[in-house]
């Protein structure tokens, strides 16, 4: 794992530092392990994330994309790849950029906070994301944000890597407390907190979730809201991502894609990249021999 990964699990398990079965590689950093070499490069997804290559010892190039975002600046040149298929059919394209949406949570924040406080809830990554779009923006000056000990740990280990983020208050301690009194906050929720927020908060909620098919805000009943935003690639992002990679032979990740995400990309990225792609199998197989 990276170094910002480390450091980010470190709160829920602090034995990392002294692990000897887990290895940090920084990005660009090259780790000879048996007779491959083993090396990171930033995905642009969250924090930490990226994308990994093995160099096999005849020189052969083996990549993997992880979760990874689009554009992204630095593209990994490999063989052959695994990628993630997340996002791995054509309705998955957005119709907006992530900066209309960037722009539209921040006003929505703004015109929000107008009538009372707000409940701002999201993925790991998608909400740390959002927080530094409220960062550097001016829309939370002089209003409290509320989190749980773990995203208030998650966010300062993102301050501690550059990222312009507002400093944020333990719900539970005495000013979280009193923020949550005085009727002006935004409260962040993880999903791991229980996963949807509604009915039992007070003010409006907005839930980041993933890409919306045509508009990047949706008002749903009373003062509930959804945003489009994500750190991933979409359909036509993962597409030339690997383009970009002069991969030739192609394994679509189909661990969270039961939906047939994998075999759609797979057929995709052979009928436009004129790629060998197959989707993955735990089956044992030499197709690619």
């Amino acid at each position: 794992m990276t170094p910002a990964v480390r450091d980010l699990l470190l709160f829920e398990h602090p034995d990392l530092e002294f692990r000897t079965n887990v290895h940090v590689l920084a990005s660009g950093e090259v780790w000879d392990f048996g007779s491959s070499s083993i090396s990171v490069v930033s995905a642009g997804h969250m924090l930490g994330a990226c994308q990994a290559v093995v160099t096999l010892k005849d020189g052969l190039r083996v990549g993997y994309s992880g979760d990874f975002s689009w554009p992204l600046e630095d593209v990994v040149e490999v063989d052959a790849l695994v990628v993630d298929a997340t996002y791995g059919t054509p309705d998955s394209d957005r119709s907006y950029d992530q900066v209309s949406a960037d722009n539209a949570l921040v006003e929505l924040v703004r015109d929000q906070l107008g009538h009372g406080p707000v409940q701002l809830s999201g993925g790991p990554g998608v909400i740390e994301r959002a927080l530094m779009i409220i960062g550097v923006s001016d829309v939370a000056e002089g209003v409290p944000i509320l989190g749980n000990a773990r995203l208030c740990a998650s966010v300062d280990v993102h301050r501690q890597y550059g990222w312009p983020m507002k400093r944020i208050v333990d719900v539970n301690g005495t000013e979280g407390i009193n923020a949550i009194r005085s009727g002006s906050y935004i409260r962040c929720w993880q999903l791991s907190e229980g996963g949807r927020v509604g009915g039992l908060v007070e003010g409006a909620t907005i839930s980041l979730t993933k890409y919306r098919a045509r508009n990047v805000v949706e008002e749903l009943a009373g003062s509930n809201f959804r945003v489009g935003m994500s750190n991933h690639a979409d359909y036509r992002g993962t597409v030339e991502y690997v383009r970009k990679t002069g991969a030739k032979y192609v394994v679509t990740d189909a661990r969270r894609s039961r939906d047939g995400r994998a075999n759609i990309l797979a057929n995709s990225l052979s009928e436009e990249l004129g790629v060998r792609a197959s989707p993955s199998t735990n089956a044992h197989h030499h197709r690619w021999e």
